[in-house]
């Protein structure tokens, strides 16, 4: 029975092959002179009823045919990849695949799933033009079952385009009315500056008033009461400076690393003897010696003792101090209390307000009567600066940052990674790990695209960086580089 099947398969695929090729030819096949026989046989493997010549095969044909049966025989016992590589022998020994070796390769490869390897091998096998093949009906509802499934394949890629195709134009539609918003934004926030320049302008002329009231009271306290009032005014400097001119303080110096306060003569007022001191702010020096923080007057005299684990100046006349127990609380100048409040933390007073901290380490901000002016309800507070403080809070970990008024009014939402103080009217903010500009309303001055932005200096520039670009930012949020002592405007490209 084996010999049988060997001689049927032997057929099939030579003849097959060589029918194959007189097809292609246009050729009619002359019968063979030779007396033919009929041989019929069935096996497990599809078999057809053929006419097969007596000729003696060749060596190639030969090993086809053994290449073949290992195949079929693989193929019965699930040995897939070694049935698949035999029939690979076999094509190539006869040139181009057969009927039989298409049909057997086609099977298995539907069989493992492989749809698209299947479709080859079936559009091989009906290439082959095997009218009589008795798995001709077989191999056709494989074909049919494979181009079922690649139509709805395709369409199914079609439908999965389409849906991309939508969802990056919605994308696309959603960030361009984005940077729409951001740019009316932007210019919204323009024209409320433009507003504000009116009322600073306003706001200018009373600060030189002040100034010019100081000038004309022309007493220590009246200049004080100026620089308190505007603490990050346009006169200021002036301010100060013709203080120190009328009424001037002892400087730090250092003497056998020491130090100690010298008048305006170089002669020592107060003797060197401290590890630390600090130039004279508000009448009062700041001195250390041992790790422990003090006062000391213009005439050397200790007006607080140096008994406190930290101290910060005198600001407001009043000093925040912290305790070798921990507390915190404010020094008047002559050494006393402000009331009898402690802290666990307290900040120096600025434009009339001081960040303090109670039990649970969150930060609220007092008067500077002790009053309570805005509750405790930060896990970061920094100082007032023109008007607004930066303040944290602690969200799953990490924190986040947004401004408030003096009255405690949320400026902006907690939407920032870092927040500084305001500076001529700007201040700078982190979104990522891009940098920039909001105004006092809360609103952007420019987008979240520098690398960084530094702090703005007396000439009104901040130095920043964007698309590797190095430049000077004003506080309008414009771009400029310095070429030849001449300032030029940067135009950065848009996405």
């Amino acid at each position: 029975m084996k010999k049988i099947i060997y001689l049927v398969v032997a057929s099939c695929l030579v003849l097959m092959n060589v029918s194959a090729k007189r097809v292609a030819k246009g050729r009619s096949v002359k019968k063979s002179a030779k007396t033919v026989r009929t041989v019929s046989a069935t096996s497990a493997a599809p078999m057809i009823h053929l006419k097969m010549s007596d000729r003696v095969l060749s060596g190639k044909e030969k090993m086809a045919v053994d290449a073949y049966m290992i195949a079929f025989e693989s193929y019965n016992e699930k040995k897939y990849k070694t049935a698949l590589s035999k029939l690979t022998y076999a094509d190539n020994l006869l040139g181009k695949p057969t009927a039989r070796t298409s049909y057997l390769e086609a099977k298995i490869c539907y069989e493992q799933g492989d749809y698209v390897a299947a479709r080859t091998a079936c559009a091989a096998y009906f290439a082959a033009s095997p009218r009589h093949d008795s798995g001709y009906d077989e191999m056709t509802s494989i074909s049919s079952s494979l181009n079922a499934y690649f139509a709805q394949k395709a369409t199914q890629m079609q439908a999965e385009a389409k849906q991309r195709q939508a969802e990056q134009e919605a994308a696309e539609q959603a960030q361009k009315e984005a940077a729409q918003k951001q740019q009316a934004a932007i210019q919204a926030a323009a024209v409320r500056r433009q507003q504000a320049a009116a009322e600073d302008a306003a706001k200018l002329k009373a600060q030189q008033d002040a100034f010019a009231a100081a000038r004309a009271a022309n007493t220590k306290d009246a200049y004080m009461q100026f620089i308190y009032a505007y603490p990050y005014g346009k006169f200021r400097p002036d301010a100060e400076k013709e203080m120190a001119v009328k009424w001037p303080s002892p400087k730090r110096q250092l003497k056998k690393n020491l130090y100690g306060y010298v008048d305006a003569k170089g002669k020592f007022v107060v003797k060197a003897k401290y590890d630390y001191a600090s130039e004279f702010v508000e009448d009062r020096g700041r001195v250390g010696r041992d790790g422990k923080y003090g006062f000391v007057d213009a005439d050397g005299k200790e007006v607080i003792p140096l008994v406190y684990k930290s101290a910060a100046n005198f600001s407001y006349g009043l000093s925040a101090v912290k305790d070798d127990a921990g507390n915190a609380y404010f020094l008047q100048k002559d050494g006393s209390r402000l009331g009898d409040k402690s802290y666990k933390d307290a900040k120096p007073f600025s434009e009339s307000l001081a960040a303090v901290a109670d039990d649970y380490f969150k930060y609220g901000y007092i008067s500077t009567d002790g009053t309570v002016v805005i509750p405790n309800a930060f896990d970061v507070a920094g100082s007032f600066h023109e008007g607004f403080a930066a303040v944290g809070k602690s969200e799953n970990g990490s924190v986040k940052y947004g401004y408030i008024n003096a009255n405690g009014e949320q400026l902006t939402d907690f939407i920032y990674e870092d927040a500084r103080d305001f500076q001529m009217g700007a201040a700078r903010v982190k979104v990522g790990d891009k940098y920039g500009l909001i105004d006092r309303f809360g609103s952007p001055i420019t987008c979240c695209d520098y690398d960084y932005i530094t702090d703005f200096r007396s000439d009104g520039y901040a130095r920043a960086r964007r698309a590797n670009i190095d430049v000077l930012l004003d506080t309008d949020g414009t771009p400029w580089t310095n070429v030849n002592g001449y300032m030029i405007q940067v135009k950065f490209k848009t996405n």
